[in-house]
Formats: structure tokens, C-alpha cells, sequence
């Protein structure tokens, strides 16, 4: 949480917010699919990183 404080003081909140949620969701498809903490593994396909990367793309858009 801290880290959104001090990434929003650099970037501006939206794109502050998009790299925490960018984060987020990465993580989470990277639990998913390696079935971290005893979880069932449920496999990312490639179009949850393609996904992801156009969130990494639009991040980068807020930014300019």
C-alpha cells in the first residue's frame, strides 16, 4: 500500500493506480497458475498476458 503512495507522487494517480493494478493482476495469473499457497492450479493462457501487456500499453498511454 505504501508503495502507491509514493508511486502516485511520481506518476500522477491514474497511472499510479495502473501500475497497482497492473501488479495485482499479474501476481494474481502468476498464483493461478503455478497454484502458490496450496491453491489449484488453473493455467494462464497466453491472452492473460496479452491482456496484461495492453494494461502495461495503456499505463504507459496515461503516462504521456
Amino acid at each position: 500500500m505504501m508503495g502507491v503512495v509514493f508511486t502516485i507522487s511520481k506518476l500522477g494517480v491514474a497511472a499510479g493506480i495502473a501500475v497497482a493494478l497492473i501488479a495485482q493482476l499479474t501476481i494474481g495469473a502468476l498464483i493461478d497458475h503455478f497454484g502458490f499457497f496450496g491453491l489449484d492450479k488453473h493455467p494462464a493462457s497466453p491472452w492473460t498476458f496479452v491482456g496484461i501487456a495492453l494494461l502495461v500499453v495503456g499505463a504507459v498511454a496515461i503516462r504521456r
